[in-house]
């Protein structure tokens, strides 16, 4: 689907997905943001094109850090 978007409709869909985050970007960022945003995108594009059964499929380890 991203491949296939221009420059301006991503950048569109930036500023909502800033928005749900809660964050208020410029315009200026999103236009330097732009090219990590495609190379985000074209990474899960890559990922998705390999067929791995889903035991496969990457894991995000997060962990919890307390302060005390």
């Amino acid at each position: 689907m991203a491949v296939s978007m221009t420059d301006a409709e991503l950048k569109e869909a930036m500023k909502h997905i800033a928005k749900v985050a809660g964050l208020n970007l410029s315009d200026e960022r999103i236009e330097r943001d732009l090219a990590a945003f495609k190379g985000h995108l074209a990474a899960i594009e890559k990922i998705r094109s390999i067929d791995l059964p889903i035991e496969a499929e990457p894991v995000h380890t997060f962990r919890l850090k307390l302060n005390s």
